[in-house]
Order: C-alpha cells, then sequence, then structure tokens
C-alpha cells in the first residue's frame, strides 16, 4: 500500500502541476492539506483513477473584517471507506497575539480527519490526516496530537498523517514566542526531541525521522507515523516535486 502526504499550500499557483503529479503516483492513500476550495472541486470533477475522495474543514478563520478562509484536509483512498469521521482539535484557551492584534480573527475552527480501510488482503487499517497549529507553542501541538491519538483504533493497524509544523527551538522560540503564547517552558524546547519522546511513549515510529520535508528550513514538518509493528519500505522525500508548494511530498510503502 503506497501513501503520499503533502501540504500543497493554499496559495499555490501551480495545482495542476500538483493534481498531475498526483494522479501519476499511483498511490492507494494520498493525505493533503491545506486544500483550497477549487482544488477539492477539481478532484472531485476530475477523477480518472477513481479516488474515494474524503475531507474535512482543516480550518476555519473568520475575522471582523468579515473576511473568512477555508481549507480542506483531504484523504483520497482507492478502497471504500467502512467509517469516516472528522477530529476537532484542541482550541486555545487564551488566542494567540497573531489571531487577536494581527490579522484581528475572531475565530479558529480546525479540525482532522480518519477513514478506516481494509486492503486487498483484508488487513485493516485506520488512517488519520491533520494539520498542527503553526500559530502556537509546541506544547499545544503535542496535546494536539494526543487529542488525534485517543481516536486509536484498537483492532486496527493506525498510521497518522499530516502536517505537524514541528520547528521550534530556543533560537526560533525567541522570534514567535510572543505571538504564539509560548510559555516559559515552551522557550526552553527543541520540539522535535520531544515529539521523538511522545512517539516512543505511545510506541509509534516517526518513518522520515531526521529527514527535511520543509523547503525553506532544515526541518521535518511533515510526518508518516504508524504502530511499530507496521513494515515499511521506499520512504522517499519527492524533492523535484514542489509543484508551487513549499512543502516536499513524501511517500512509502507499506508492506
Amino acid at each position: 500500500m503506497k501513501i503520499i502526504s503533502y501540504n500543497i499550500y493554499r496559495h499555490n499557483k501551480q495545482l495542476n502541476n500538483v493534481f498531475n503529479f498526483l494522479q501519476n503516483s499511483n498511490a492507494d492513500i494520498i493525505c493533503l492539506q491545506e486544500v483550497p476550495k477549487i482544488f477539492l472541486d477539481k478532484l472531485h470533477s476530475d477523477n480518472p483513477n477513481k479516488y474515494h475522495i474524503n475531507y474535512s474543514n482543516e480550518y476555519f478563520i473568520k475575522s471582523n473584517k468579515n473576511k473568512s478562509i477555508l481549507l480542506y484536509n483531504v484523504i483520497l483512498s482507492k478502497s471504500k471507506p467502512e467509517k469516516i469521521k472528522e477530529i476537532p482539535h484542541l482550541e486555545h484557551n487564551k488566542f494567540p497575539i497573531y489571531y487577536r492584534w494581527i490579522n484581528k480573527y475572531d475565530k479558529l475552527d480546525i479540525k482532522g480527519i480518519y477513514i478506516d480501510i481494509s486492503n486487498k488482503n483484508n488487513d485493516k487499517f485506520r488512517i488519520f490526516n491533520s494539520h498542527l497549529e503553526c500559530v502556537a507553542s509546541p506544547n499545544f501541538r503535542i496535546n494536539q496530537f494526543k487529542n488525534l491519538y485517543t481516536h486509536k483504533s484498537l483492532t486496527r493497524k493506525n498510521i497518522f498523517i499530516g502536517d505537524y509544523n514541528v520547528f521550534s527551538n530556543p533560537l526560533i522560540a525567541l522570534f514567535v514566542g510572543l505571538f504564539s503564547n509560548y510559555g516559559s517552558k515552551d522557550y526552553l524546547m527543541i520540539e522535535k526531541n520531544q515529539f521523538k519522546k511522545l512517539f516512543d511513549t505511545l510506541n509509534l515510529q516517526n518513518i522520515f525521522h531526521k529527514k527535511r520535508t520543509f523547503k525553506t528550513l532544515p526541518f521535518q514538518t511533515d510526518f508518516i507515523v504508524t504502530d511499530k509493528n507496521i513494515d515499511f519500505e521506499k520512504q522517499t522525500v519527492h524533492k523535484k516535486e514542489l509543484n508551487g508548494s513549499d512543502h516536499f511530498p513524501i511517500s512509502v510503502k507499506i508492506k
């Protein structure tokens, strides 16, 4: 089973290239983040590989200037889902300065999604797709992932996919902490190390550990994380397939 994860970028000007890459990928599961409505509509109208199209509102932002943004998390699946569920992410107790003062947003509604599928060998999987919040503290993102994990299946193999925005360290925290509601412990945190500890504690494996998936800075922001008893091969960061995004697509074959 081949899986792709790809943050296609909400302002992407090369969506036709993105579409062609996905259609030629021969993937069984494709998880997309930051999908604008125009691209979701294209997936519905032009679907030569006959994917089942599943999606949630990735996030909805409404400002007091009567401006709104709606993006989608999308899972394309060759197998018909047996169950589909939208997962509300944790909400801020205190809205970050970035939202309140700079962009003057008054509503932020973020969700993920999972589907249950079975492959041709009748192996049963639960596939999650989500986008953890960028304008937030590392501890907030960790708690968002813990919230996702509460929806894991006890009878299926779990695969957590998405853009998790794992980038913070003490240097970066100096520039973004004030605007993102960092607490005192967040300023000292090396976020990737804390996520590694979390995955180990939850008996999960990060298939792209230490791989750079973000164009601008040397971070792994995109993840395919599975139960440790899942075997895999051919993990690839597609560095020649940005196609107007700021994230590289990643793919792996699950045995």
